[in-house]
Order: C-alpha cells, then structure tokens, then sequence
C-alpha cells in the first residue's frame, strides 16, 4: 500500500528557497537534480514510511536524507506522510528543534 503525502507550508517554503538558492548560485542543473533527490526520497517513503529513524527530541517525528546535507523530517498520520520540515544539518545543529 502506497501512503499518501501532504505537504506542510514551512516544508513547502524551505524546500522553494533552497531550489532558488541553488538556481541562482549553481544554475538549473543543480537546482533540478535537487529535487530530483527529493522526489526519489518521497517515492521511497510512501512505500517504506518507517525507513526514517526517529528523532531525539520528538518520538513522533522521523528523519530522513535527501542528499548529503539535506533532512526531511515527517510525521506518519493513518494512511498519509505529512512532511513537516526541510533543514540542511550544516546549518545551525544546535538550533536543530528535533534531534
């Protein structure tokens, strides 16, 4: 059984600036192959949604890679992935709120 994805806004958000980020500075390819990555990593969890491990700080929320740096965090909710947060663990690990 395939679960379902919902989105949250702050993940929807995070993940826009980071493709603009990456359009601007590194161009088009790097920016695609991003969310690519992303994409890869979603089709993977809706049929393994308990492949993330689950975070230290929040029982109820999982992480998962997407590239080297790149952290999906997500809650599984009945049938549906809801994707919470987009974070890039070099960025502020101390300031990290599940891990």
């Amino acid at each position: 059984m395939a679960y379902k994805i919902k989105i949250n806004k702050r993940f929807e958000i995070k993940v826009a600036k980071t493709y603009e980020y990456l359009v601007n500075e590194w161009g088009f390819s790097v920016a695609d192959a991003f969310y690519e990555k992303i994409f890869h990593r979603l089709a993977i969890l809706q049929k393994q949604p308990y492949i993330g491990k689950v975070t230290k700080k929040r029982p109820k929320i999982r992480r998962t890679l997407s590239g080297k740096y790149n952290v999906l965090y997500y809650r599984i909710d009945g049938d549906t992935i809801v994707l919470i947060n987009f974070l890039n663990s070099k960025k502020n690990p101390k300031h990290n709120p599940y891990d």
